[in-house]
């Protein structure tokens, strides 16, 4: 059996360090769905709201399998049921068509797994839920360093994000608002950045709360790099996630497509 043209025991190899759960007998049906959600976190930029069509209407692995065939626009027409999507399936080909390598693929879940990450999807007990009401622009799965547990704690959460330059006054208010929200039981969200991200984060530990820090490229590499001290205690308390897999760096894009995940409730 190849699926996706790679030997079941080599995509089963890849997948399994990469379980939240660390379970490592799963059914070769799950080892599909997993490969296939971390083959459409490679695929598209975060937030592809075509990408994010063809899973849900076809589903990550029928979807990833056609791609790899090479279907036809007619095959897209007729396993989509309009030709309006298979239209606009065209142009995202020519968008994820570069990325489309085994080896980039499975080189994700590797690199995932030397630097500890998890792949996080909507079968797995802890995914947030909140990102479903993204639709189409959700993520297909999220990479994750730390504890997935510590995401339930975002069913009751704040983004607290802002400016990279702040002001003295803008980290105390941000410092106050944190240890409130600490004390009223949620867990605080943000983006690692200088300035307000990271004094949200640091307040908000020192507070003995959670907080979750959402990053725009792979987690084998904190960014910035001045925050890899203050990431990785985050990491140890809670988690860091990203939609990006490893290898990927932080671009304009990918910082302002972040953002549409620290901002959910």
């Amino acid at each position: 059996m190849t699926p996706f043209r790679i030997e079941l025991a080599r995509l089963r190899a890849a997948v399994t360090p990469t379980l939240p759960d660390g379970e490592a007998d799963i059914a070769d049906a799950d080892v599909l769905e997993r490969f296939a959600a971390g083959a459409w976190t490679v695929l598209p930029e975060p937030g592809d709201g075509v990408a994010g069509l063809v899973r849900e209407r076809l589903g990550a692995v029928r979807s990833l399998q056609l791609l790899i065939d090479g279907a036809t626009a007619a095959d897209w027409a007729r396993e989509l049921g309009d030709r309006e999507s298979a239209s606009a399936v065209a142009q995202g080909i020519a968008r994820w068509q570069p990325r489309l390598a085994a080896e980039r693929i499975l080189g994700a879940f590797t690199q995932g797994a030397a630097f500890g990450q998890r792949l996080l999807t909507r079968a797995d007990e802890h995914w947030p839920h909140a990102l479903d009401d993204l639709g189409s622009h959700a993520p297909a799965a999220l990479w994750l360093r730390g504890d997935p547990a510590a995401l339930a704690a975002c069913e009751r959460s704040a983004a607290l994000v802002g400016s990279r330059a702040s002001s003295g006054y803008g980290e105390l208010v941000t410092g106050q608002l944190a240890a409130g929200l600490v004390g009223r039981r949620y867990a605080v969200v943000s983006g690692g950045a200088y300035g307000i991200d990271g004094t949200a984060h640091r307040a908000t530990m020192a507070a003995g709360g959670s907080t979750v820090a959402v990053l725009a490229g792979g987690l084998d590499r904190f960014y910035p790099a001045g925050h890899d001290e203050l990431l990785q205690r985050v990491a140890d308390t809670a988690c860091v996630i990203a939609e990006a897999p490893s290898g990927v760096p932080p671009t304009r894009w990918r910082f302002l497509a972040r953002k549409r995940r620290t901002m959910r409730p």
